[in-house]
């Protein structure tokens, strides 16, 4: 809109393309109008950085990066050392899964374990969990160590955002869960 209010028409790719096979052979004859399309693409990207940042600010909207972050817990020499042996006996009960398998064991263990399970379904990008008891769940941060873009709670209702790969990690969170109740 803002290039046919300087009276030019027609647009061009904004890429090598664009630029060898519409703007070089104008140069000769309409360099006015290549001034014009740079110094609109650069004027407006300054107006849409500020208007966005303005919205997101005066909004607060959550965008990547500015989630609010976790309280930071400072832990003793005999917390640290616990918390290493549980990882290492969490990295050998991981070994020989898959990614996705992993994924899906972090997400269990995050959850309270397979005792904690009522129901297991999903939706296009999320795991949707039923707990038994939603006290036995651990922090965002575990979960998003395991690869989840973020948790909704709401009381024993639980969806970990996965993303697109939700149908292998909910396949391999119920054989998991199956496996231990069996």
């Amino acid at each position: 809109m803002t290039i046919y209010a300087f009276g030019l028409a027609g647009g061009f790719a904004a890429n090598i393309g664009g630029i060898t096979g519409v703007l070089l052979p104008m140069a000769e004859n309409h360099l006015d109008a290549i001034f014009i399309y740079f110094a609109s693409g650069i004027v407006l990207t300054f107006i849409y950085y500020f208007a966005f940042r303005w919205v997101i600010l005066k909004f607060n909207l959550k965008t990547p990066g500015r989630e609010e972050d976790e309280e930071v817990h400072m832990y003793s020499k005999k917390e640290y050392k616990a918390k290493k042996a549980e990882e290492k006996s969490a990295a050998s009960s991981e070994e020989g899964l898959s990614d996705v398998g992993k994924k899906a064991l972090g997400f269990l263990n995050a959850l309270g374990g397979t005792d904690n399970i009522a129901d297991i379904n999903n939706c296009t990008t999320r795991l949707r969990i039923s707990v038994k008891d939603p006290d036995q769940l651990e922090n965002d941060a575990f979960f998003k160590n395991y690869g989840a873009y973020g948790v909704v709670r709401n009381g024993k209702a639980i969806q970990v955002i996965v993303g697109m790969e939700v149908p292998k990690v909910r396949e391999e969170f119920e054989r998991i869960v199956n496996d231990n109740v069996s």
